[in-house]
């Protein structure tokens, strides 16, 4: 083999390695912020489920509580679609 040949095959491999270690690594990324996201609804479902459990317990309670209570979880329900809607 001469040198040049060798040169050639050694840029070609380093190209190849830059290649795979980006490839590798935004899939990585990706794979990491769908966790992330699943995370983040699962704990807003447990948080919704915490809230319905108190507008439950409240309904002979102060009005004015429990309408702002409902408001709030019909906001966390909307946003919870939303993040949903953008997986």
């Amino acid at each position: 083999m001469k040198k040049a040949d060798l040169l050639t095959y050694s840029a070609i491999f380093f190209l190849v390695g830059i290649l795979v270690g980006s490839v590798t690594s935004y899939f990585t990324f990706e794979h990491s912020y769908a966790t992330y996201r699943r995370e983040e609804i699962r704990e807003q479902k447990l948080e919704l489920a915490r809230y319905l459990q108190v507008l439950e317990n409240k309904k002979t309670g102060d009005g004015d509580a429990r309408e702002e209570l409902t408001n709030y979880v019909k906001n966390r329900v909307k946003y919870l679609q939303d993040l949903e809607a953008a997986r």
